[in-house]
């Protein structure tokens, strides 16, 4: 069994022991996942986190990451073969 979520619902679900415990893995994307969530997550034994990322406009998915270690900066991670995207930051 494979969840899949926005960060915001899985925060709110995050207590529900039974649910969690049934899944396999939790796929989260649709919105900016907070380090504190995958601390939490990762803290509580949870399954494999793993995090999507797509531009919402056509709501598709991109690129993939398997979150494994809550001390690195959450990333969008890499495309899917055949695709490749570039990440823009704001430069100050």
């Amino acid at each position: 069994n494979i969840g899949m979520f926005t960060p915001s619902v899985l925060q709110t679900i995050m207590d529900e022991e039974d649910l969690m415990h049934q899944l396999r893995a939790v796929v989260v994307g649709g919105e900016v996942l907070p380090r504190p969530v995958v601390t939490r997550f990762k803290s509580a034994s949870m399954p494999r986190l793993i995090n999507i990322y797509g531009p919402t406009e056509i709501t598709v998915v991109s690129s993939v990451a398997e979150l494994r270690d809550d001390s690195k900066p959450v990333s969008c991670g890499r495309p899917f073969p055949n695709i490749k995207y570039h990440v823009v930051e704001p430069r100050h």
